[in-house]
């Protein structure tokens, strides 16, 4: 479960368990080998044909009753939650990051982050642009990017 992490990097942003979640490559990894596990057994299965059918019929995007169809089929709803665990925790970590390198309180839109990613970022970024403006000092002058390591 994800929550244990979550908490960690919320309420202990500076810690050295933190520092290790947002270091290291072992959760997305372990992600990585896990996505691939079901992918070849989605192959295995058929479940990539109802994929390609999926992205086939869609002009441009696939409508709800098609997505829906798509999460019917068991491997193909554990892709996809793997897909958006691993995305919604890289969305945490870039967010917890850009909040240590400018000072920024985190640990609300890291909460946010674990689900609704992008809710998390787009909480953090209001919070950051309201935290320059209380600081009065301009986001040309603070470290402007939330994407540099």
């Amino acid at each position: 479960t994800m929550v244990p992490v979550y908490f960690i990097l919320a309420f202990f942003p500076r810690s050295k368990v933190t520092s290790t979640i947002i270091d290291s490559p072992s959760l997305p990894l372990a992600f990585g080998i896990a996505y691939a596990v079901l992918a070849w057994q989605a192959w295995q299965s058929g479940a990539v044909s109802i994929i390609m059918d999926a992205i086939r019929s869609a002009q441009p995007l696939p409508d709800a009753h098609s997505l829906a169809r798509l999460f019917q089929e068991p491997t193909i709803a554990a892709l996809a939650w793997l897909h958006l665990l691993l995305l919604d925790f890289l969305t945490a970590r870039a967010v917890l990051m850009d909040g240590l390198r400018q000072l920024v309180p985190t640990w609300h839109s890291v909460l946010l982050c674990f689900m609704v990613g992008p809710l998390g970022l787009l909480s953090h970024l209001i919070t950051r642009f309201l935290v320059h403006k209380m600081r009065k000092d301009s986001p040309a002058t603070a470290s402007s990017s939330m994407w540099h390591d």
